[in-house]
């Protein structure tokens, strides 16, 4: 029954809880929002909105960008037909477990 009430299609995008916040020179929207105010303007306020591929996701489609096989093919959160870039996991993207000790390799020797 609440297949019938929702449909069967495509799942529609998630909601956009930043879209449209208010925002001001003081009051900075999150990463992948722009601010619509006069940033020349103090006292101006505006609405947060979205740039496209601001925000980006694993594309649930393959993708025919990405030439190299260690890459993966990223895709617009709100809209995961648009496809964004590719990425190459790389020292600042994948954790890695520091290390500790050892004789440090400059100044004077004791």
């Amino acid at each position: 029954m609440a297949a019938l009430a929702f449909g069967c299609g495509n799942p529609r995008p998630s909601e956009d809880p930043v879209k449209g916040a208010t925002c001001s020179n003081g009051t900075k929207c999150p990463h992948g929002y722009k601010c619509s105010n006069d940033p020349g303007d103090p006292h101006s306020t505006g609405k947060c909105e979205y740039q496209e591929c601001g925000l980006a996701d694993l594309c649930k489609k393959p993708q025919k960008q990405c030439p190299l096989k260690e890459e993966t093919a990223m895709c617009d959160r709100f809209d995961n037909d648009k496809y964004c870039e590719c990425v190459r996991p790389n020292s600042e993207e994948v954790p890695t477990t520091p290390t500790t000790g050892g004789t440090p390799t400059t100044g004077d020797k004791p």
